[in-house]
């Protein structure tokens, strides 16, 4: 018989397990609700289920005998509790391997290991694992070697303090508040990466939200009229043409774009739209028009002081004016 654990205390949970019957040589003999439930919290595994979602794996079981099921499995070591958000206990089912590892770590290793535990994919510093072990920082050390060892903690980088040792449970992936995000490598920041998507979406952003020029027009608008809003796109939006374009390989979200966007509106390429949602990218003007008084025609005209409006040399009917203007017409970058 295996000793009594103490199990969570939650919704239908008892505080203490209730006794089960015998363990054989082919492992515990348990009930067939717990049997059930075991092997349905294995078939997801690492995955977690909270409270409610193991009450629903049931549907045709009462809850107290769900509860008996969770506190019979939990002093058998066939499952393991997490807590998530501060409170929120979560369920994990333990293959027979990772029972079988568990039930062979002493005592200190089992402190260690349940605070690495307890941090789940946000990792723990190797002092703050010290001061919460209470142990001897030999001692921590060596339970940490061990652990390692059997492949049931690691250490992981932490972008913003990467001297520091951190360390977290094997099988899990470190939050993006601890490796980065996506924009991190194991070099630190990914800058080609960035860049690469910035410029794909600033181009994105010139296509949709400047005007074309339209045939038989001699020059191009800089903007849409005001009250236009038929081609601003959102965050959402703009996250769908990524996808689409295939762009990258690597899996991002809506909130990475977004990021991406915040450099884009920092740098001043792109501005968000008075509605608070949308996104248009921001022209140059300097690079178009260094002065343009001298560019102007009026500027270096050799008829200048002739001309007058209703004289034979007249705004109206200057060839220059006209020669100019077509000419922005043609370039990329026209400035009216």
């Amino acid at each position: 018989m295996p000793p009594k654990k103490k199990a969570a205390t939650g919704a239908g949970i008892k505080a203490e397990s209730s006794s089960r019957p015998s363990s054989s040589a082919a492992g515990p003999r348990v009930s067939k609700t717990a049997r059930l439930l075991h092997e349905q919290l294995v078939a997801i595994s690492p995955a977690l289920k909270s409270q409610d979602e193991v009450n629903n794996m049931l549907p045709d079981k009462a809850q107290g005998q769900i509860a008996e099921a969770v506190n019979e499995l939990l002093g058998y070591r066939m499952i393991e509790i997490q807590i998530q958000n501060g409170n929120e206990i979560m369920y994990r089912g333990l293959r027979p391997q990772e029972a079988a590892r568990l039930s062979d770590l002493d005592p200190d290793d089992e402190i260690v290991y349940q605070i690495v535990q307890s941090v789940a994919a946000d990792g723990i510093y190797l002092a703050a694992l010290r001061k919460k072990s209470n142990l001897p920082q030999v001692t921590v050390t060596n339970v940490i070697k061990r652990l390692e060892s059997k492949q049931m903690i690691k250490q992981v980088k932490n972008v913003e303090k990467p001297t520091q040792k951190w360390y977290m449970l094997y099988d899990l992936e470190p939050s993006a508040s601890l490796s980065g995000g996506v924009f991190y490598s194991d070099d630190g920041l990914d800058e080609g990466f960035i860049l690469g998507l910035s410029e794909g979406i600033l181009k994105f952003l010139k296509d949709r939200t400047w005007p074309k020029k339209m045939a038989g027009d001699k020059i191009r608008a800089t903007h849409y009229v005001p009250d236009y809003t038929g081609c601003y796109p959102n965050a959402t939006e703009i996250h769908k043409w990524v996808k689409s374009m295939g762009i990258t390989n690597t899996e991002l979200t809506v909130s990475d774009i977004m990021q991406l966007l915040d450099v884009l509106i920092y740098d001043g390429k792109i501005e968000k739209r008075p509605d608070g949602m949308t996104y248009s990218a921001v022209r140059d003007f300097n690079k178009t028009a260094q002065n343009p008084f001298v560019e102007a025609p009026c500027g270096n005209c050799p008829v200048f002081n002739v001309c007058e409006e209703g004289g034979p040399v007249n705004p109206g009917s200057c060839v220059y004016y006209q020669e100019w203007l077509g000419d922005l017409g043609n370039g990329e970058e026209e400035i009216f």
